[in-house]
């Protein structure tokens, strides 16, 4: 063997190992992408989000991700239920009879293809989506622990900058709880 053929063989060695990592990462990934999301369903955290309805505030943040979500869909909905024709424009008014209803506006031609304006189902919005609930379900384990049995936080002190007085400060408040927490208590 010669020295160019030499040369050869471990450039031909180097491209196929290139080839192998690059078709093994790929499908690594894909596999890992599907456990994750198995996995996610039975995070406690996105089940304990999930158990919890949406402040409006809430809802608006994670409509950003999913405009599907709402209280009956924390998960947004499914694919074969998304209707992805374009939303009306706000000041459209199809309803004929109606004040402000306009018959030369020449959008009633297209009225038809209006529809509910749902983003399509991607499993990347559906991470993302996944990984919002998880981070809402954190957070209200985090505050749950911080709530003294009856729910009520004391108020009239002042403030404490410490966080070990803040978790702490409720102590000086008499437990009037009388059966378990509910949701409205929290």
């Amino acid at each position: 063997m010669t020295q160019d053929d030499a040369h050869d063989l471990i450039a031909a060695i180097a491209q196929s190992n290139l080839q192998l990592v690059g078709t093994s990462m790929g499908h690594l990934t894909a596999s890992q992408s599907s456990f994750m999301r198995s996995a996610a369903d039975v995070d406690p955290n996105i089940g304990t989000s999930k158990a919890h309805p949406f402040l409006p505030i809430e809802l608006d943040d994670v409509r950003t991700i999913d405009n599907t979500v709402s209280n009956d869909h924390r998960s947004g909905l499914s694919a074969p239920l998304r209707d992805l024709r374009i939303k009306a424009p706000g000041d459209y008014n199809g309803v004929v009879d109606s004040k402000g209803y306009d018959a030369t506006d020449p959008r009633h031609a297209i009225a038809a293809t209006y529809g509910a304006g749902h983003d399509d189902f991607t499993d990347d919005r559906a991470d993302r989506l996944q990984s919002w609930h998880r981070n809402r379900g954190r957070e209200i384990k985090y505050l749950e622990k911080q709530l003294p049995a009856d729910g009520y936080m004391n108020t009239v002190t002042p403030t404490v900058a410490h966080p070990d007085c803040k978790h702490d400060q409720w102590e000086g408040h008499p437990l009037t709880l009388q059966g378990s927490l509910d949701e409205g208590d929290v």
